[in-house]
């Protein structure tokens, strides 16, 4: 029997007031994909989902020191036709809620568009610093490619 999941996210294109687009996923299958990547770290699903087709869901965790790599990104969006990646990716852009912009946040912005990708972010800071001189920051997004969220 298939379980469902719902989950919520906001379109980072979006304000509060806008509201949410929910998503819901039907999984009926569900297979591991282990893909050599060289600065991110991931543990991949391939899902088949009523009325999308095989769904490709991956997490990511992007240490911050490392440089963002195309070809990393590359690799992940090349698992399946609709692929969504979460997770920690220390990218930071005031276009998705960081109250500045960082080297990997603004390649990540480029890449929206060169990779036709569409990145969901919280309204809310996903990284609280112990430290009260750094500010909080968006580091926890969703950059999704040939997913249908409406």
């Amino acid at each position: 029997m298939p379980s469902q999941v719902m989950v919520i996210y906001e379109r980072s294109r979006r304000t509060v007031e806008e509201g949410v687009q929910p998503f819901t996923i039907v999984a009926t299958y569900c297979c591991l994909i282990v893909i050599p990547l060289i600065n991110m770290e991931s543990t991949d699903c391939r899902l088949a989902v009523t009325d999308q087709g095989v769904l490709v869901i991956v997490s990511v965790y992007f240490p911050s020191p490392k440089r963002l790599l195309r070809r990393d990104l590359r690799a992940l969006l090349a698992l399946g036709y609709a692929v969504v990646l979460f997770g920690d990716f220390n990218c930071k852009s005031t276009r998705w809620g960081c109250p500045n912009n960082n080297c990997n946040g603004n390649k990540l912005d480029r890449f929206e568009d060169r990779l036709d990708l569409e990145i969901i972010a919280l309204s809310t800071a996903t990284y609280i610093p112990d430290n009260v001189r750094n500010r909080p920051s968006t580091l926890d997004i969703v950059p999704t490619k040939g997913v249908a969220l409406n």
